[in-house]
């Protein structure tokens, strides 16, 4: 079977995703991105916590990637707040609600280039899957 890193294809789809959001539908974007990077968070923390169990990942590559992880799902829920508030925001305030979201949002995914850095320091394959949608 043929493996390949599923960070770095992560890495470019949710990129991706983010740099469309710039100049497509913000709205529509945002939401895509920000639920595609809590997909692979979920299947990449379930992929590590397995390869951790089967000794592949020290206690300290298992600690390193709690800590990392930890800091991405604050940032991430953070930004899931702020997309939250621009999407109820009063119509006068939804330029200034859809700037915190993307200041936000790029905060976010800064954490999430850092884990799957970490993810990649440590060894997390994975085989391509089929899209579920």
């Amino acid at each position: 079977m043929k493996h390949v890193r599923v960070s770095g294809v992560l890495a470019l789809v949710v990129l991706l995703a983010f740099m469309v959001s710039c100049t497509g539908n913000f709205q529509k974007n945002s939401y895509r991105g920000l639920g595609a990077m809590s997909v692979s968070y979920d299947v990449a923390l379930k992929s590590a916590a397995d390869l951790h169990k089967q000794g592949y990942i020290s206690d300290e590559g298992k600690a390193e990637i709690i800590k990392v992880a930890n800091s991405y799902k604050d940032a991430h829920n953070a930004a899931v707040q702020a997309f939250q508030d621009y999407l109820n925001a009063p119509a006068d305030q939804k330029e200034t609600k859809e700037g915190q979201a993307k200041v936000a949002m790029q905060a976010s995914l800064a954490f999430y280039q850092e884990l799957l850095g970490i993810l990649t320091k440590n060894g997390v394959y994975g085989e391509p899957v089929e899209p579920w949608f």
